[in-house]
């Protein structure tokens, strides 16, 4: 029985897990050469669609080849949805968070694609959390962000802005350790072929992306591509809402602020920035949005939060379904979503900013006048 029309891009990463373990790593990783992918007798099963597969995730998806399709979808999504779970540990209060975490618009569109997005949300939540408290590790797992650069390197941004010297380090080690664990295993050709074909690859599918992969796309990008603007506008827009993300992200990181609202911020930003996600990897957000909801209680009954605030969070939560109908209709509204939810939690912590130097200033007035107090009073005999 054929399986491999199941799990959508997972065939992509199974087949892959295959030719690795035959020692075609190489192969897999350089796009230019492999424009589709045939059975025995060199008939097209599937049409390669450009989701670019690092050497880090064929690490990872490596395994797989041990077992048969189904078996190792299912171990694939398993292992995605504990991980995505573990970023939250300690916060898990009650039997709902399981069904918060599998019924996630986003959770479902990873795991119907079978995509590697939750195993990415696992280490960049759980990173996030412990940036102040554990930098090392916090490092250490941000690292693992190689499965899919493009994300990663928001990371990157994030850790220097914060001036976290031991969370960067953690990074190189994690990172380096990975990128040498592939090297032996693979050999050096697999780098030398991602990195040469990963580009233009990646490149092409923006350019040539239509319909139903538009659609999939929540970028501002995309929502222009729908809408009629030519590439070329469409791609500058883009590369100029990046470049306000990074400087949203070292505003964000630049001092010490409430990791759950920051964290939330820092994951739409980067859904906003990268040019070239999908709505699966809204995934990345689903574990920062539990975590802000369990400190704030935001969706909880009788909760003093604005049905504003609750409202644009809510909306950002159902993206995954949201962009797919509305784009399809041309009206895509998904990055509107996405920035409302974003500027709504700027403003909660400007306030906070605001409200804290305002504190700061009275504790600092408050010394002044009750220094001289405490000379008198310790002056008399």
């Amino acid at each position: 029985m054929d399986l491999s029309s199941f799990g959508g891009d997972f065939a992509f990463f199974y087949d892959s897990a295959k030719k690795a373990v035959m020692g075609a790593a190489p192969f897999v990783t350089d796009f230019s050469q492999m424009p589709a992918v045939r059975d025995g007798q060199g008939e097209i099963l599937r049409f390669y669609q450009g989701w670019v597969l690092s050497p880090v995730t064929l690490l990872f998806v490596l395994p797989l080849a041990a077992f048969g399709y189904m078996g190792a979808y299912l171990a694939w999504a398993g292992v995605g949805i504990v991980a995505t779970m573990l970023s939250c540990a300690g916060k898990l209060r009650d039997g709902g968070a399981p069904i918060f975490f599998v019924l996630a618009p986003a959770t479902l569109m990873t795991l119907f694609f079978g995509q590697s997005t939750l195993l990415l949300a696992g280490f960049m939540a759980g990173g996030l959390r412990l940036l102040e408290r554990a930098p090392a590790t916090a490092g250490f797992l941000l690292g693992f962000a190689l499965i899919k650069p493009e994300i990663g390197l928001f990371a990157v941004i994030a850790v220097i802005a914060q001036r976290n010297v031991i969370a960067l380090c953690g990074m190189i080690v994690s990172g380096g350790l990975l990128v040498s664990v592939t090297t032996v295993l693979f050999g050096a050709p697999v780098w030398s072929a991602y990195m040469s074909s990963a580009p233009t690859a990646l490149y092409s599918l923006l350019e040539q992306a239509q319909g139903m992969t538009l659609y999939l796309m929540p970028s501002v990008f995309s929502a222009l591509r729908v809408l009629g603007v030519p590439f070329e506008i469409a791609l500058y827009s883009q590369l100029g809402v990046s470049v306000l993300g990074v400087l949203v992200i070292f505003w964000l990181y630049k001092q010490t602020r409430r990791f759950e609202l920051r964290n939330l911020a820092f994951g739409i930003t980067v859904m906003l920035s990268a040019p070239l996600l999908f709505c699966w990897d809204l995934a990345i957000l689903t574990p920062l949005l539990y975590l802000y909801g369990v400190k704030t209680g935001i969706f909880e009954e009788g909760s003093e939060a604005s049905f504003f605030g609750a409202s644009a969070l809510f909306g950002a939560f159902l993206v995954p379904v949201i962009a797919v109908g509305t784009a399809a209709h041309f009206a895509p509204i998904a990055p509107l979503l996405m920035l409302t939810a974003l500027l709504y939690l700027l403003v909660r912590l400007r306030e906070e900013e605001i409200l804290r130097k305002r504190w700061s200033k009275r504790q600092s007035s408050g010394q002044e006048r009750s220094e001289p107090v405490m000379t008198k009073d310790m002056a008399r005999p």
